[in-house]
């Protein structure tokens, strides 16, 4: 369906799938890669990355799984690509043992991945309000 109900549902569950694998305040996988290469641990960011490469994995399929409102079907095709690019530069990074080039590489482009994922969700907030806008007059109107 394509009513503001569905849509609050579909942006609640993204809501809930983040805060799930990807907790506010907790240190994020670039973060914890940098640390774990500050300590001289390059054999343990394998160790270190783990669980961001399962919780990317864990959000695509969660999301997948969770109906789009026609609207925001865009959105979703793209929000999935972006983790699928996150996770893919989370497993390359966590390779640093056996390719330190390819990690590097992945760094770079994962940095490059945040500000374009905070541009396309600026983006995404500022196109969502009017269709919000309208579905809550939809809702409204339905109501009397």
């Amino acid at each position: 369906t394509n009513d503001i109900v569905t849509v609050l549902k579909f942006f609640g569950a993204i809501d809930e799938v983040w805060k799930q694998y990807f907790p506010p305040g907790q240190p994020a996988d670039l973060e914890v890669f940098f640390e774990t290469f500050e300590r001289n641990e390059g054999a343990g960011v394998a160790n270190a990355l783990k669980p961001f490469a399962e919780g990317y994995l864990a959000a695509i399929e969660r999301v997948r799984k969770t109906p789009a409102p026609a609207e925001f079907q865009p959105f979703a095709v793209s929000f999935l690509n972006y983790l699928s690019k996150i996770h893919r530069s989370v497993l390359l990074m966590s390779n640093f043992g056996t390719d330190p080039l390819a990690t590097m590489l992945a760094v770079r482009e994962r940095l490059a991945l945040n500000e374009e994922f905070d541009v396309f969700i600026k983006k995404t907030i500022a196109d969502a309000e009017p269709i919000i806008q309208k579905k809550v007059a939809e809702f409204a109107q339905q109501k009397r």
